[in-house]
């Protein structure tokens, strides 16, 4: 598959997952819930309230939220949709990675076909940023690569 058919072929799954896809099981509508808890709720995680995620997935959840209330937007389309574009360019950073230096014949078709199986779940879950953080070191260069893995691995 050449490259500009590879990459029409990116943007069009993603934008089918992201803009067309509706969302039925997801626990967006929790992530959004818990970025009220703080502001303009003035709770906590795991003070004022029950959180079952690691630390830092809490901004990711929080930001989305509070950047469409200040919009003034409250549905969980809306926030699904900014959530989602949060996530577009670490996905975007897998992909071209995989194109530019594959390490399999195909990797990066692989991948997009791959991810748009998953439909829903690669942007309605945090779970992309995590996968990004795993792979990350191992798409750079080795001297870069080993920069990397302290860093991404210990966030992710």
């Amino acid at each position: 598959m050449r490259r500009r058919e590879l990459d029409i072929l990116y943007v069009a799954t993603r934008a089918v997952i992201l803009f067309w896809l509706q969302p039925y099981i997801s626990d967006l509508s929790l992530y959004q819930d818990y970025a009220r808890k703080l502001i303009p709720g003035g709770q906590w995680p795991y003070v004022g309230f029950e959180f079952e995620y690691p630390p830092l997935a809490y901004p990711l959840m929080a930001a989305p939220a509070w950047l469409l209330d200040w919009f003034g937007f409250r549905d969980v389309e809306s926030y699904r949709i900014l959530f989602g574009l949060l996530l577009l360019p670490f996905d975007f950073l897998i992909y071209t990675s995989f194109r530019r230096r594959p390490p399999v014949r195909g990797a990066a078709f692989l991948y997009v076909m791959l991810t748009a199986i998953l439909g829903l779940l690669l942007f309605d879950r945090f779970d992309l940023l995590v996968g990004f953080l795993v792979v990350w070191p191992f798409l750079a260069e080795r001297e870069v690569g080993d920069k990397r893995m302290a860093f991404s691995w210990g966030l992710g």
